[in-house]
């Protein structure tokens, strides 16, 4: 990992030790995308999908987190910053869909 002058920038090899996790969001994520492009809550497919993969998101990564917890519980601690920053911005995209409906987004 190399900190960038925001604090953070990982490659795809500093994601192997939590790859349970990683794995396990971009899974529900797809799963989110996909269902969001299958039932429109807003007028533009890409809008809906990207909806849903956000909402899908900070669930996958409780779900995420808990799975990793079972498969190497060590790696949680040892990569403690960057399973920060993850619940973060799985935090972030989960309340800015959220926020799209009741903003009136699409209407």
């Amino acid at each position: 990992m190399r900190d960038d002058h925001f604090g953070f920038n990982y490659t795809w090899a500093d994601l192997a030790p939590i790859r349970g996790l990683v794995a396990f969001v971009i899974v529900f994520q797809f799963i989110g995308l996909g269902l969001g492009a299958l039932f429109h809550r807003f007028p533009s497919t890409l809008d809906s999908a990207w909806f849903g993969g956000a909402i899908a998101t900070l669930p996958a990564f409780v779900g995420g987190l808990l799975l990793q917890l079972k498969l190497n519980r060590p790696s949680i601690t040892q990569n403690k910053r960057m399973v920060w920053h993850f619940g973060l911005v799985a935090t972030a995209l989960f309340v800015f869909a959220l926020a799209m409906p009741i903003l009136g987004y699409g209407e």
